[in-house]
């Protein structure tokens, strides 16, 4: 996808922002010169200089560009593909805290810290509530993981069924539980 939105953004640039440009310079040279009105007086004025006509350009491709490259993101989906992905990396970090054994004197939220850091951190990015670093210091750790576990699992199973909103939702109504 990425090949694609290159070329439509070149082909954009080169052949079609040129024609726009001529179109527009016509159009004004079309009207006639002894008009009353100012403004179209001095935009057929300054449309004359060859500076105006080489920034217009570049700024109306520049525009152009952004542009395209966001809708071509919007129809590739991959912001989606992003948050399935992070569905699916909570849901097996869920089975792992839910499922480990630790020693009695092994808090088992610092075993997988950085896991569940990088799970937040990607989550935040996207909007999503997350809880903060309380949760590794709470007194009573079997509560926390306990809590973490339901979290990631209610959370990760929205986003990788790419139930976005729903996700977000459950993830605001999980924050009454965390303080």
């Amino acid at each position: 996808m990425q090949r694609l939105s290159a070329l439509i953004r070149y082909v954009f640039t080169v052949i079609l922002v040129p024609i726009i440009i001529a179109v527009a310079t016509h159009f004004i040279e079309e009207q006639p010169r002894e008009t009353s009105n100012a403004v179209l007086k001095f935009l057929f004025d300054l449309s004359e200089q060859t500076w105006f006509r080489v920034t217009a350009s570049l700024l109306v491709g520049f525009a152009a560009g952004l542009w395209v490259d966001w809708f071509l993101r919007k129809l590739d989906g991959s912001r989606a593909k992003q948050r399935e992905a992070l569905g699916y990396e909570m849901c097996n970090l869920a089975h792992d805290l839910g499922s480990a054994h630790h020693p009695l004197m092994v808090n088992p939220m610092y075993a997988n810290r950085s896991r569940m850091m990088s799970c937040f951190t990607t989550a935040r990015k996207f909007g999503i509530w997350v809880p903060d670093d309380r949760i590794f210091s709470m007194l009573h750790p079997p509560r926390a993981v306990d809590l973490v576990v339901a979290y990631l699992d209610d959370v990760g199973t929205m986003l990788k069924d790419g139930h976005f909103k729903q996700a977000k939702q459950h993830a605001k109504n999980r924050r009454a539980s965390f303080d």
